[in-house]
């Protein structure tokens, strides 16, 4: 469950989970804030090539995510192609120390 967010085998999205809440425990964002009070974390998946996709693309993966228990989807490009729907509650040093996370454990 803790890597790829099922424990069904045909269901798994196939791309591991990473932690990102070390890397935004401190940020102003309410809705991470609200999260981290009630004791949540904050996972996400690095897309192979996910800078090709359209932000329509985007925005809708998330009535698939909602099928895994997520409550939404926050994106952020690379450094290469820039945008972010969490340009405007993250500091851009927050968004470097995402995507500066460590790869999952093996």
């Amino acid at each position: 469950m803790s890597r790829f967010g099922s424990d069904k085998a045909r269901y798994a999205l196939r791309l591991e989970l990473r932690d990102f809440t070390d890397a935004l425990r401190q940020c102003q964002a309410q809705f991470l804030l609200r999260r981290f009070k009630n004791g949540g974390v904050v996972k996400g998946i690095r897309i192979p090539k996910g800078g090709e996709l359209s932000r329509k693309d985007l925005d809708d993966m998330t009535p698939y995510v909602a099928t895994f228990g997520a409550k939404g989807i926050a994106w952020t490009r690379s450094p290469r192609r820039v945008g972010s729907s969490l340009s405007q509650v993250l500091s851009a040093t927050e968004q470097k120390a995402i995507s500066k996370s460590p790869e999952p454990n093996r």
